[in-house]
């Protein structure tokens, strides 16, 4: 059966996001990060990556650590390898170590690493493998 949008269940859509902006607006950080997502992905409304990098980084910077991520692959340069080390510190486990980011450290991204691969994210675990064979 082919799931068919009724204008009910659209204007029931449409209620929920309009809260969750309420919501965002005033300073809730999980409705600024389902927001960041919605305009970074074009859900519910356009994709917009200005208005997406607004909402992350204002969840983010209010202490939500799952919008590190998506702010890591929305920036560049420094601000990237920012958003990089705030995801790994905060045990994210799907990181895929965009080559992006720019370390000139080999310790600082061998302990970053380190600590993706004791948090479980399985890239790392080979990364951190390959690395610490290669200096062996």
């Amino acid at each position: 059966m082919i799931f068919q949008q009724s204008k009910a269940f659209q204007d029931e859509i449409n209620r929920g996001f309009f809260e969750a902006k309420i919501a965002a607006l005033n300073g809730n950080m999980y409705c600024q990060y389902l927001l960041g997502l919605s305009y970074q992905r074009g859900i519910i409304v356009d994709a917009d990556f200005n208005e997406a990098c607004r909402w992350l980084k204002l969840s983010a910077l209010a202490g939500c650590t799952d919008a590190a991520l998506p702010m890591m692959h929305l920036t560049s340069g420094s601000e990237a390898n920012h958003w990089f080390r705030v995801a790994i510190n905060s045990g994210a486990t799907n990181i895929l170590f965009p080559e992006k980011i720019e370390i000139s450290d080999e310790s600082e991204l061998l302990s970053l690493v380190r600590k993706a691969a004791e948090a479980g994210n399985q890239f790392a675990m080979v990364f951190y493998a390959t690395r610490c064979d290669e200096q062996a």
